[in-house]
């Protein structure tokens, strides 16, 4: 407080506020508090935007997102490819302020992604994203400021035959002849799924979430994969052939 000038003021991180009116004044009471009540969190902990590190930002976005990437009940691989990205900016930069995490940082973790050697040139764009993505929810809910966010989008993908991580091994198909003397050695349920995903080309885990109420069997012996999100009408309906029907029979 200014003894001289007999007008209260209130010193913060070396900016002085001016509390107008004399000293004692109940206005100057109420200002003072409005101040303090803006620049502490409860506890007196003194937190801004600017003062929220890599690793807050990761452990918000990580705690509010585990309820969120969630399907059929189930969490999805989402969580943990946000998880893995994360780990990369905190492991190199724990203490750093978000304020002060920009391209260049992003590419030195994007740098120390491909050295690792566990991903494709593919993922490492993926996990780049993700990074973003988080400091996309912290912007979106006020956590931090959107100036770094719109700098990280400045970063660029890794382009193929540019970037010393390796490049994904193309799909190739499996022959037919192998999948059937394979099927064999396969339990029933197993063989059955294999039977379901050559015919209609859908996912493992797709194939495990399909209930009997997903099936139908029409007049001319079609069957008939119903989605769960779709009415059952005909068009909603991919059909399949009277061999794929009898295939997807169980022995």
């Amino acid at each position: 407080m200014s003894s001289k000038t007999q007008r209260p003021r209130f010193c913060h991180r070396g900016k002085e506020a001016d509390l107008f009116r004399k000293m004692g004044a109940p206005e100057a009471e109420v200002k003072y508090l409005a101040y303090v009540n803006e620049i502490t969190q409860p506890g007196g902990k003194k937190v801004r935007e600017s003062q929220r590190t890599v690793s807050d930002l990761s452990a918000a976005f990580l705690e509010a997102r585990k309820d969120y990437y969630v399907k059929n009940g189930r969490q999805t691989g989402q969580l943990e490819r946000h998880k893995t990205a994360l780990d990369f900016c905190v492991e190199l930069y724990p203490s750093v302020e978000t304020d002060d995490f920009g391209p260049r940082r992003l590419l030195a973790v994007r740098h120390a992604m491909e050295t690792s050697g566990r991903f494709s040139r593919k993922y490492v764009n993926t996990l780049i994203n993700c990074v973003r993505c988080a400091f996309r929810w912290s912007v979106e809910n006020e956590l931090v400021k959107p100036e770094p966010l719109w700098a990280l989008q400045a970063v660029a993908p890794l382009k193929q035959r540019r970037s010393i991580a390796r490049e994904s091994r193309p799909d190739s198909l499996v022959d037919l002849a192998v999948v059937e003397k394979t099927l064999e050695f396969l339990p029933p349920t197993i063989a059955d799924i294999v039977r379901v995903q050559r015919l209609i080309g859908t996912r493992p885990c797709e194939v495990c979430m399909m209930k009997v109420g997903n099936l139908r069997l029409n007049e001319r012996g079609v069957m008939a994969i119903l989605s769960k999100q779709t009415k059952p009408t005909d068009d909603a309906m991919s059909t399949r052939n009277d061999k794929s029907s009898s295939a997807l029979k169980s022995k």
